[in-house]
């Protein structure tokens, strides 16, 4: 996901965090979209960004679980 206010053409790896409401790429429709169109393979989240990095094990375990059910629920 992206919440950075870069414009989109500008936005590079570093800009990209977990995936949560405020994601301007809209990951979680991407999602839905794919599983309703029968996609049932992995989705991978790619979160580059230093502050995700930066985070303890506990700390990432964490933010994971709460994207991750963003994601999964309607």
């Amino acid at each position: 996901g992206v919440v950075s206010d870069v414009p989109f053409e500008r936005l590079r790896d570093p800009d990209r965090v977990l995936v949560f409401e405020e994601d301007r790429l809209c990951s979680k429709r991407q999602v839905q979209s794919l599983t309703e169109l029968g996609y049932r393979g992995v989705i991978s989240l790619e979160p580059f960004a230093p502050q995700i990095q930066a985070l303890s094990v506990t700390e990432l375990v964490d933010s994971l679980k709460v994207s991750v059910e963003y994601l999964t629920t309607r």
